[in-house]
């Protein structure tokens, strides 16, 4: 039965497997949602420019209606000039009054139509325009739209290359050069290993500390096989060491200020480089920068390579930079001596 460190170790590793289901989880159901609101824009912009091009199209009908309908008037108004002036010139001639009458009723008629057309043409006007501006916001939509879908794509595609350097840790060697810089002589380094079943520690003074699976840290220079118990300051400052080497393949949690993590991708071309920042970043905040490589010689996909983050050791703040290094052939500490390992 685990006590002590081992079951509070079993905790933290549950505890994190969970927050990284969570955050996988968010990274996918948010590039789904967006992936489903840019389809959604879509469609929308496709049935209202299809309606627009249809409004245009009656648009052109109506104007062509009201071209028809004042020439006609313009006929029409003409027809009943020539009837005044011969009713003018024959003022006792009945036919000639009725004539008159009659291209009056007609020169109405059309003089109505032709204002009818006029409307008719403003309204389809009116409409053209309404769908243009509906078709010009909806086309934004979709801009927006593709705009959140790539940023939500970007932060499943970081949050599956953390995952899987995460996976990596719990079932081969993961190894960690971390610089700790606080300016002159306060600053460190050292190299964290990270196997299924054993941690050590180098410090740049060249002391070794393992600890394996479920026991305390213990100076050895033998992988746990044999070693000297440590005080317990000293033991938790390697716990310190450790978490400040792994904290970059952890599930980023949420910050009740600043929200989620958001990952940008930086200006530097070429590369898989991205700064995770938060949903509201806070003014002055300087936020971890990581960069992601191929790690073609153990074909294990992309993965982080390096991360500069800021942190805080011994009390006082710090740039962090840690470089990691995925060994998926090893599952155990190799046979050969500890200082034949440092990279």
């Amino acid at each position: 039965m685990l006590r002590g460190a081992g079951m509070k170790t079993l905790f933290i590793a549950l505890l994190m497997a969970a927050v990284a289901a969570c955050a996988a989880a968010r990274a996918a159901d948010s590039d789904a949602a967006s992936q489903g609101a840019l389809a959604s824009a879509q469609q929308k912009a496709a049935e209202l420019a299809r309606r627009e091009s249809q409004a245009e199209e009656d648009l052109r009908a109506a104007a062509a209606a009201v071209k028809e309908a004042n020439s006609l008037a313009q006929q029409k108004a003409a027809a009943l000039d020539s009837a005044k002036a011969l009713a003018a010139a024959s003022p006792g001639d009945a036919s000639l009054s009725d004539a008159v009458k009659k291209a009056a009723a007609e020169s109405d008629d059309a003089a109505r139509a032709a204002s009818d057309a006029k409307t008719a043409m403003d309204a389809k006007t009116a409409e053209a325009l309404s769908f243009g501006e509906r078709l010009h916001a909806a086309v934004k939509a979709v801009a927006d739209a593709k705009t959140a879908a790539e940023a939500a794509a970007k932060q499943a595609w970081v949050q599956g290359r953390l995952d899987a350097a995460g996976a990596l840790a719990k079932k081969s060697h993961v190894a960690a050069m971390v610089i700790v810089d606080q300016g002159g002589e306060k600053s460190t380094a050292f190299r964290y290993d990270h196997f299924p079943a054993m941690e050590r520690v180098v410090t740049k003074e060249g002391e070794f500390f393992a600890r394996p699976a479920g026991k305390a840290w213990m100076a050895s220079a033998d992988w746990g096989e044999s070693g000297v118990p440590l005080p317990a300051k000293r033991a938790a400052e390697l716990d310190a060491m450790a978490a400040l080497a792994m904290r970059a393949l952890q599930p980023v949690p949420l910050d009740v200020r600043e929200g989620n993590a958001v990952w940008s991708p930086t200006a530097d071309p070429g590369g898989y480089r991205f700064v995770q920042s938060r949903e509201r970043p806070l003014n002055g905040t300087t936020y971890p920068v990581f960069e992601f490589t191929d790690n073609e010689k153990e074909n294990a996909g992309i993965l982080p390579r390096e991360v500069v983050a800021p942190g805080d050791w011994k009390g006082a703040p710090a740039e962090v930079t840690v470089d990691y290094f995925y060994m998926t052939g090893e599952a155990a500490p190799p046979s050969a001596s500890p200082e034949a390992q440092i990279l």
